[in-house]
């Protein structure tokens, strides 16, 4: 709730052109070894945060109010953007 309340108020501020760029180490669909997964444990165990697939972070950013969605991979991180609905 704490993460679409803040991507709430960055709509709110944002013009109507405004693209959200998160840019994140996606945790991948299907289950394997990777390092996203041992980041996901240290920032719960640590953090009481979480790492978050590609799906999450559309579900988020729709609960927002921001609409489409394109992910571009940059080596071990993904970039993805979302507009202004």
């Amino acid at each position: 709730q704490d993460t679409i309340r803040i991507l709430q108020s960055v709509r709110r501020a944002a013009p109507a052109e405004a693209k959200l760029l998160p840019i994140e180490s996606l945790i991948p669909d299907q289950p394997t070894a990777n390092w996203t997964q041992v980041m996901d444990i240290f920032m719960l165990a640590l953090f009481g945060g979480k790492q978050r697939a590609e799906r999450e972070y559309a579900a988020l950013a729709a609960a927002a109010v921001f609409q489409g969605q394109c992910t571009v991979a940059a080596g071990p991180i993904e970039v993805l953007e979302f507009s202004v609905a």
